[in-house]
């Protein structure tokens, strides 16, 4: 593999490993120069708090989001390299909408038990709101699971009283469905949404 340098992206072959080294590939991407002086900024605060100074390689590297991985690229081109990165951060959403929706991080007692069992009853609610968003919505890339999150717990009394009736259920749910569908994240030009990275990537460069 030889390295490809663009202006913007660099992608070449790399050792890894402090005592046994393991070939691997390296994916950068520079970042906007708002992005790269935050960076900075944050390097220099957290040393000054440690009482360091910071490298001159450090604030170099700030320029650049950089990726090692295994992947070959006749599976996956530094594009779609750098697209896949960016998957990561659906992860974080999914605790983001548990906290911020479902009310993980707000406890109404301090005794240790009804925390444990507040807790407990609101990761149910988290997994059954991502439950419904799989029967419902899950298959539309274009779905907003936030807004998916919202019309669950407008439901919520509606699916609780159903749980007990399959037939009930899917018929609930069945009726759902039209609503979860239309809320969708809009499309952007500047700053393309993850699903329209994943729905258009870039050709494969072997």
């Amino acid at each position: 593999m030889l390295a490809t340098v663009t202006g913007t992206t660099f992608d070449g072959p790399i050792r890894l490993g402090a005592t046994e080294l393991l070939p691997g590939r390296l994916v950068a991407e520079r970042v906007p120069l708002a992005v790269a002086t935050e960076r900075r900024r944050r390097l220099h605060a957290d040393a000054k708090r440690r009482g360091q100074m910071v490298s001159q390689a450090r604030l170099a590297v700030a320029d650049w989001t950089v990726y090692a991985t295994n992947l070959p690229p006749d599976r996956a081109s530094g594009e779609e390299v750098l697209i896949l990165a960016r998957a990561r951060w659906q992860a974080g959403l999914v605790f983001k909408r548990w906290k911020s929706l479902g009310g993980l991080a707000l406890l109404r007692s301090r005794n240790p038990y009804r925390v444990l069992a507040e807790v407990f009853a609101k990761l149910l609610g988290a997994l059954l709101t991502h439950w419904v968003a799989l029967t419902t919505c899950w298959n539309h890339p274009r779905r907003s699971l936030h807004a998916a999150t919202t019309l669950v717990q407008q439901a919520a009394l509606a699916i609780a009283l159903a749980l007990n009736d399959a037939a009930a259920l899917a018929r609930l749910l069945t009726a759902l469905t039209p609503a979860f569908r239309a809320v969708s994240v809009a499309s952007r030009r500047r700053k393309p949404a993850f699903y329209q990275l994943v729905a258009t990537p870039p050709p494969i460069v072997s």
